[in-house]
């Protein structure tokens, strides 16, 4: 679990996923934008205690 993010840094869900990184920071929900890999992308909101650093174990 993360303590404090910044725009731009590199997260994933702790339960796993694609790398994103975040756009914006409002109290403990932080905007992601993910490139899915296929021609997608995706964006989305998540409280911070479901994401950890990119590449963690």
């Amino acid at each position: 679990m993360l303590a404090k993010v910044w725009p731009g840094n590199r997260v994933q869900l702790a339960s796993g996923g694609p790398e994103m990184t975040v756009m914006d920071v409002a109290g403990d929900q932080v905007r992601c934008w993910w490139d899915a890999g296929d021609g997608t992308t995706g964006k989305h909101t998540f409280d911070i205690a479901l994401l950890t650093c990119y590449g963690a174990r």
